[in-house]
């Protein structure tokens, strides 16, 4: 579960995309562990119609990187500095709401001993103010 912040910086041609950047704040939940996830990033996004096409990618840093029990971790994501690279589809439903779905894949890149990824699958809604 996240929450963030979409700040468009840059238009592509004339209508053509636009690209920004982007903060989030949220938790990442494991059965029955949590740990606070803070990310940055940028994104760049297509609008056709009442469709958005948007590719988010960026940095994300978790409180907390492994899970389960000392002796048996049930997840390790081998540190606390993430990447993140998604694909998400809107629609707007009124002019300031919009749902959308995102797949997200995250991993650390290979930058620590252990390099699991976490794919998943995002339904949200975003208020455009």
């Amino acid at each position: 579960m996240d929450m963030g912040y979409d700040h468009t910086m840059w238009e592509i041609g004339d209508d053509l995309a636009y690209v920004g950047f982007n903060v989030r704040a949220g938790q990442l939940s494991l059965d029955d562990e949590s740990t606070l996830r803070l990310g940055t990033g940028l994104f760049l996004t297509k609008e056709i119609g009442k469709l958005t096409f948007s590719i988010p990618a960026g940095l994300l840093w978790l409180e907390q990187s492994e899970f389960g029990s000392n002796e048996l971790h049930t997840k390790d994501y081998g540190g606390h500095v993430q990447f993140f690279l998604g694909a998400e589809v809107g629609y707007e439903m009124t002019r300031n709401w919009q749902f959308f779905y995102r797949f997200e894949h995250m991993s650390n890149g290979n930058r620590y001993e252990l390099n699991p990824a976490l794919n998943s699958h995002n339904l949200g809604f975003r208020v455009m103010f």
